[in-house]
Protein backbone atom coordinates (compact mmCIF):
# COMPACT_ATOMS: atom_id res chain seq x y z
CA UNK A 1 0.00 0.00 0.00
CA UNK A 2 1.39 3.22 -0.92
CA UNK A 3 -0.78 5.95 1.26
CA UNK A 4 -2.14 4.27 4.63
CA UNK A 5 -6.27 5.23 5.12
CA UNK A 6 -7.11 8.55 5.75
CA UNK A 7 -3.67 10.10 4.66
CA UNK A 8 -4.44 8.77 1.49
CA UNK A 9 -8.10 10.42 1.00
CA UNK A 10 -6.38 13.62 2.62
CA UNK A 11 -3.91 13.34 -0.89
CA UNK A 12 -6.56 12.59 -3.03
CA UNK A 13 -8.62 15.73 -1.94
CA UNK A 14 -5.71 17.73 -2.53
CA UNK A 15 -4.68 16.35 -6.03
CA UNK A 16 -7.07 14.53 -7.46
CA UNK A 17 -4.66 11.22 -8.72
CA UNK A 18 -1.19 9.90 -7.78
CA UNK A 19 0.47 11.34 -10.50
CA UNK A 20 2.35 14.37 -11.53
CA UNK A 21 3.54 15.58 -7.93
CA UNK A 22 7.53 15.89 -8.04
CA UNK A 23 9.26 15.08 -4.75
CA UNK A 24 9.54 17.93 -3.23
CA UNK A 25 5.72 18.20 -3.16
CA UNK A 26 5.39 14.52 -1.65
CA UNK A 27 7.64 15.16 1.13
CA UNK A 28 6.36 18.73 1.72
CA UNK A 29 2.67 16.63 1.75
CA UNK A 30 4.11 13.99 4.03
CA UNK A 31 5.27 16.52 6.56
CA UNK A 32 2.37 18.51 6.82
CA UNK A 33 0.58 15.58 7.47
CA UNK A 34 2.91 14.34 10.72
CA UNK A 35 4.39 11.60 8.21
CA UNK A 36 8.32 11.67 9.71
CA UNK A 37 9.46 8.00 8.95
CA UNK A 38 12.13 8.27 6.07
CA UNK A 39 11.93 4.63 5.19
CA UNK A 40 8.02 5.13 4.85
CA UNK A 41 8.32 8.11 3.30
CA UNK A 42 10.60 6.65 0.55
CA UNK A 43 8.42 4.01 0.08
CA UNK A 44 5.66 6.21 -0.49
CA UNK A 45 7.18 7.86 -3.13
CA UNK A 46 8.63 5.15 -4.75
CA UNK A 47 5.32 3.23 -5.41
CA UNK A 48 3.94 6.72 -6.63
CA UNK A 49 6.78 7.23 -8.56
CA UNK A 50 5.96 3.45 -10.25
CA UNK A 51 2.45 3.65 -10.57
CA UNK A 52 1.25 3.41 -14.39
CA UNK A 53 -1.26 5.77 -15.09
CA UNK A 54 -4.83 3.88 -17.09
CA UNK A 55 -5.07 6.45 -20.02
CA UNK A 56 -3.24 9.93 -20.98
CA UNK A 57 -6.65 12.02 -22.23
CA UNK A 58 -6.56 14.70 -20.38
CA UNK A 59 -10.25 16.08 -20.41
CA UNK A 60 -11.13 11.96 -19.35
CA UNK A 61 -8.40 12.62 -16.48
CA UNK A 62 -9.38 15.90 -15.40
CA UNK A 63 -13.49 14.68 -14.92
CA UNK A 64 -12.44 11.56 -13.34
CA UNK A 65 -9.67 13.91 -10.79
CA UNK A 66 -12.75 15.34 -9.93
CA UNK A 67 -14.88 12.01 -9.41
CA UNK A 68 -12.30 10.62 -7.29
CA UNK A 69 -11.98 14.49 -4.34
CA UNK A 70 -16.03 13.82 -4.57
CA UNK A 71 -15.49 10.46 -3.49
CA UNK A 72 -12.72 11.12 -1.35
CA UNK A 73 -15.02 13.34 0.25
CA UNK A 74 -18.01 11.33 0.38
CA UNK A 75 -15.59 8.71 2.38
CA UNK A 76 -14.04 11.42 4.97
CA UNK A 77 -17.58 12.58 5.82
CA UNK A 78 -18.55 8.52 6.50
CA UNK A 79 -15.58 7.57 8.36
CA UNK A 80 -15.90 11.04 10.66
CA UNK A 81 -19.80 9.66 10.97
CA UNK A 82 -18.75 6.04 11.87
CA UNK A 83 -16.48 7.72 14.59
CA UNK A 84 -19.17 9.09 16.17
CA UNK A 85 -21.66 6.77 15.85
CA UNK A 86 -18.66 4.68 17.53
CA UNK A 87 -17.92 6.77 20.51
CA UNK A 88 -22.05 7.19 20.75
CA UNK A 89 -22.47 3.55 21.17
CA UNK A 90 -19.72 3.05 23.23
CA UNK A 91 -20.67 5.68 25.86
CA UNK A 92 -24.37 4.38 25.98
CA UNK A 93 -23.13 0.90 26.50
CA UNK A 94 -20.75 1.42 29.15
CA UNK A 95 -23.54 3.77 30.89
CA UNK A 96 -25.93 0.78 30.37
CA UNK A 97 -26.82 -1.39 33.85
CA UNK A 98 -26.37 -4.74 32.34
CA UNK A 99 -23.39 -3.76 30.06
CA UNK A 100 -21.03 -5.52 32.41
CA UNK A 101 -22.69 -8.95 31.51
CA UNK A 102 -21.86 -8.84 27.69
CA UNK A 103 -18.39 -7.34 28.64
CA UNK A 104 -17.99 -9.97 30.57
CA UNK A 105 -18.55 -12.58 27.37
CA UNK A 106 -15.40 -14.44 26.40
CA UNK A 107 -14.37 -12.59 23.16
CA UNK A 108 -16.76 -10.40 23.61
CA UNK A 109 -14.14 -7.00 23.21
CA UNK A 110 -14.86 -3.29 22.86
CA UNK A 111 -16.62 -3.78 19.46
CA UNK A 112 -18.37 -6.76 20.10
CA UNK A 113 -20.06 -6.18 23.95
CA UNK A 114 -21.96 -3.55 22.74
CA UNK A 115 -23.79 -4.28 19.86
CA UNK A 116 -24.50 -7.90 21.45
CA UNK A 117 -26.24 -5.64 24.24
CA UNK A 118 -27.90 -4.11 21.27
CA UNK A 119 -29.12 -7.39 19.72
CA UNK A 120 -30.31 -8.69 23.12
CA UNK A 121 -32.00 -5.84 23.95
CA UNK A 122 -32.28 -4.66 28.21
CA UNK A 123 -35.52 -6.08 28.57
CA UNK A 124 -34.58 -9.38 31.04
CA UNK A 125 -38.01 -10.04 31.13
CA UNK A 126 -38.27 -11.36 27.88
CA UNK A 127 -36.23 -14.36 28.18
CA UNK A 128 -37.38 -16.75 30.91
CA UNK A 129 -34.31 -18.59 30.58
CA UNK A 130 -30.79 -18.68 28.92
CA UNK A 131 -32.09 -21.66 26.16
CA UNK A 132 -35.50 -18.77 25.88
CA UNK A 133 -32.71 -16.34 24.29
CA UNK A 134 -31.83 -15.73 21.26
CA UNK A 135 -28.49 -17.07 20.18
CA UNK A 136 -27.72 -18.82 23.36
CA UNK A 137 -28.98 -22.17 22.66
CA UNK A 138 -26.46 -24.77 22.00
CA UNK A 139 -26.60 -27.46 19.35
CA UNK A 140 -25.74 -30.62 20.82
CA UNK A 141 -24.78 -33.54 18.40
CA UNK A 142 -27.22 -36.44 19.19
CA UNK A 143 -30.21 -34.51 20.90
Amino acid sequence: MVFGGTLFFRFLLKSGSLGCKSEKELRTFFGKHHCRDQEVIERRIVGTRQAVPAIRDRAVIGAKSAVVKVIAQLIRILVQGIAELDRKIEEEAAAHPDFFIFDSLPGAGPALAPRLLAAFGSQRARYGSATGSPGLQWDRAGD
